[in-house]
């Protein structure tokens, strides 16, 4: 399966929308889903890449992280 490696300006952005869940979902709603997305997160930081399955997640999650931030500044 082909992986993609994760560059600078990837990585942070990964760590921005890290730092957006554990702020923003912080309230005792879906804990569980928060909890193994974070993990999620930190392992493909650690690993220093992702494949096309994650992928998939990785662009929901910062399609909806997008999102946020455009309420958020409207």
């Amino acid at each position: 399966m082909k992986t993609i490696n994760l560059n600078r300006d990837t990585i942070l952005l990964i760590s921005k929308i890290d730092k957006w869940l554990r702020d923003e979902y912080n309230n005792g709603l879906n804990d569980d889903v928060v909890l193994k997305t974070r993990e999620f997160i930190t392992r493909v930081i650690k690993r220093g890449y992702y494949n096309q399955n994650e992928q998939d997640l990785l662009n929901e999650l910062r399609s909806q992280w997008i999102k946020f931030q455009k309420e958020k500044n409207s």
